[in-house]
């Protein structure tokens, strides 16, 4: 029998009680937990219950069909089985060690297939009755801060059993409806990223005890600053309602007024459907404050000096990023940090998402560096003076004059450290999307593209891809390519690949301090496609010799059910009677995306802030856990894109960790090991091996990574000086 098919299986859910919170994590919560219920069922037998009527459970209160169970080496499954896991391995004495390779996560399937990551939820979405509804009450009255004993309450422990055996029973009936399946593979990269996670990285506990002091006194003085230059308006850099209307209010030119604004229609008090006025909604992103900087900078009137210093307190004072500092004092578990990465967690691509820390969204830029620079020659010596205990006035003087949320903002990575004898070794794909996305096109135009990656692979003083994208839209030659005419090409590369359009490059460009005009920025997506046919082609209706374009294929796979309907390297196939119509796109690597209630529909337009209805607009839409999500031929490139990429790193990490690698993190593109330092250069020739070695499945595909070695974890390469 598959040892993952439903009847093999051991389903299993913990009930349990920690003083520590659940949100620092599922080790930092287990190493003080107790388990108090344990709910099982052994492939479709009967759901049984491990009761000690609330006192602590121990391996010898298993019954022996559970302990055989675990002995004979079959895989155990959960929701969430990390927690679950760790309950077993930290929270029930005497037990033995639940390994990564003995155990599956029924939660990573709900999100491959778009639904919503809560048990109950996913289980009213798949028609079913969803959890007992007093189960919150009831694990507070028993696992909460002030738990009492069945004893106490043996009506309402009565229905805590029930409860839990529910969840059991729920758990697997969503399991067996979830289809298409997991394979074999899919469950190796789990139980590869559950090593990861067990593995765990170190971390510098009194750098990071400083950033947090730093931070926090930031956060003060910011708010006690804005206090005074507003007269009381703005007491925090988080009100940014009431800082995105000061600044709106004193914006000296209607230009300025228009980049922090979006107008939409909305309901008057009248009765009719005409009675709709205008509003506007302002925006106070740190893209939208860096243009508004750069244009009155530019100003030859003298500005506002309030308005000046209020845009330059929003400009970084508002990052989370310092609050990072805080989560890694309160999740660490003896100086290293576990459990920070989710398999599947960006569901629709099948990339990994971050847990706890988060440190797949931390930024690329690097501490002290130009625009374009990626050396970060003040990032070991701030980090120093960090650690030693500097005042904020100190951090503010120190370096090349980032503010002071700047500067720890760029500094969470090397809160990561590799102590004593080891080194970290990171290796991250080069421009890895910018490659997948022609070599998916299967065009001509795709594959002269790729031809310049193959020139740069083998020869690095070769024009890179920002010169040849920069010249394609300039019609230079990529020789004639100036730093700051490669910059424009890099930004384009990077909005523009997936339908982006002006909004988008606006964006982009903010992150490299480069601001343009409503007028140049549609220049640019104007050049970038005109220098870039193929890509066009690719996301649209059709391509020029009447086959599909990925929005064209999928509009097809809809109006011909069961038919594959081949475009590029990906393959569409709709299905109308799984899940309200459900679309699969098939990867290059076998691997589906799934779309599911997949249909033509009317959709809202929502602010992410204020969650007011922007605009209602037609089109093809699919259902994600929570909200309709519109689709078209961009958004369908992004997705396959970002998902070939994340097959790559997949099987990546299954290698490195089959070969006994220590992978301490990995995010996107990019996979950390930490190792001996005698060791490091092996360890980088392997790292580069594998992760750039061929593959039936991504033939043509030209892969180079880069590789740089250091103590402390860094998105720095290597200076090129030394």
């Amino acid at each position: 029998m598959n040892p993952y098919a439903p009847d093999a299986l051991v389903w299993f859910d913990f009930e349990s009680r920690s003083p520590v919170p659940i949100k620092r994590g599922a080790y930092r919560y287990a190493v003080e937990a107790e388990a108090v219920l344990l709910a099982y069922a052994i492939g479709a037998g009967p759901v049984q219950l491990v009761d000690r009527r609330g006192a602590a459970l121990t391996y010898a209160d298993f019954p022996d069909e559970l302990r055989q169970a675990y002995e004979a080496g079959r895989i155990f499954c959960a929701w969430n089985t990390g927690f679950d896991r760790a309950i077993w391995n930290f929270a029930v004495a005497g037990s033995p060690f639940l390994a990564p390779q003995q155990v599956i996560d029924a939660r990573s399937v709900a999100l491959a297939h778009n639904l919503p990551d809560d048990l109950e939820t996913a289980s009213t979405r798949l028609g079913g009755p969803g959890k007992q509804k007093d189960g919150k009450t009831l694990i507070a009255r028993f696992c909460g801060s002030e738990a009492v004993t069945a004893e106490d309450d043996p009506e309402a422990w009565a229905r805590f059993c029930t409860y839990a055996k529910r969840d059991v029973d729920e758990l697997r009936r969503v399991f067996r409806v979830m289809l298409p399946a997991f394979t074999a593979y899919d469950w190796e990269v789990y139980q590869a990223n559950e090593v990861v996670n067990d593995l765990g990285a170190d971390v510098d506990l009194a750098f990071c005890r400083e950033a947090a002091r730093l931070a926090a006194e930031d956060e003060v003085r910011t708010g006690a600053r804005l206090s005074v230059l507003t007269d009381g308006a703005i007491t925090s850099i988080h009100q940014n309602v009431r800082i995105a209307r000061f600044v709106h209010d004193r914006l000296p030119s209607a230009e300025a007024r228009l980049m922090m604004s979006t107008v939409f229609k909305e309901e008057a008090d009248g009765e009719n459907d005409e009675d709709l006025v205008e509003r506007v909604q302002l925006t106070i992103k740190r893209g939208v404050v860096e243009r508004l900087l750069d244009l009155l900078r530019a100003e030859k009137t003298p500005v506002d000096p309030v308005l000046m210093e209020v845009l330059e307190l929003r400009e970084f004072g508002a990052s989370a990023a310092p609050k990072k500092f805080r989560a890694i004092l309160e999740q660490h578990v003896d100086g290293r940090l576990y459990g920070q990465f989710q398999f599947n967690g960006a569901g629709q691509t099948g990339r990994f998402s971050g847990k706890g820390v988060q440190l797949q969204n931390l930024t690329r830029t690097v501490l002290g560096t130009d625009p374009g620079d990626d050396y970060g020659f003040w990032e070991e010596p701030t980090v120093a003076l960090i650690a030693d205990g500097c005042s904020l006035e100190e951090l503010a003087e120190h370096g090349r004059g980032e503010v002071p949320a700047r500067k720890l903002a760029l500094t969470i990575r090397p809160a990561f450290i590799a102590r004593g004898s080891k080194t970290l070794v990171k290796a991250d794909y080069s421009q890895i999307e910018a490659r997948v996305l022609p070599w998916l096109s299967k065009s001509r135009g795709g594959e002269k593209l790729l031809d310049s990656f193959r020139l740069a692979d083998r020869d690095p003083s070769a024009p890179d891809l920002y010169k040849v994208t920069a010249a394609g839209m300039l019609h230079k030659t990529p020789e004639e390519i100036g730093k700051e005419e490669r910059q424009r090409g890099k930004v384009a590369v990077l909005a523009c690949g997936y339908q982006g359009g002006r909004n988008a490059l606006h964006s982009m460009a903010a992150n490299y301090r480069m601001h343009f005009s409503d007028a140049e920025a549609q220049a640019i997506v104007d050049a970038w496609r005109a220098a870039n046919p193929w890509a066009p082609l690719f996301w649209g209706k059709h391509s020029r010799d009447g086959s599909y374009g990925l929005f064209g294929a999928a509009r097809r796979a809809i109006e011909t059910p069961q038919t594959p309907i081949e475009v590029g390297r990906v393959t569409f196939v709709y299905v109308p009677l799984r899940r309200d119509g459900m679309l699969l796109c098939i990867l290059p690597s076998g691997r589906p995306l799934i779309y599911p209630s997949c249909k033509m529909r009317d959709y809202d337009i929502v602010d992410k802030t204020t969650k007011k209805v922007l605009d209602t607009r037609h089109g093809l839409t699919f259902r994600r856990a929570r909200g309709i999500i519109a689709l078209y031929g961009g958004r369908f490139a992004e997705n396959v894109t970002q998902a070939v990429a994340a097959d790559l790193l997949r099987e990546s990490i299954v290698s490195l960790v089959g070969a006994g690698f220590a992978i301490v993190s990995h995010a996107h593109d990019e996979i950390v090991v930490e190792c001996e330092r005698r060791d490091a250069e092996e360890t980088a020739a392997a790292m580069r091996e594998i992760m750039t070695r061929d593959r039936p499945w991504a033939e043509g595909l030209p892969l180079s990574v880069d590789v740089t070695e250091r103590w402390y974890y860094s998105a720095a390469k290597k200076d090129p000086t030394t």
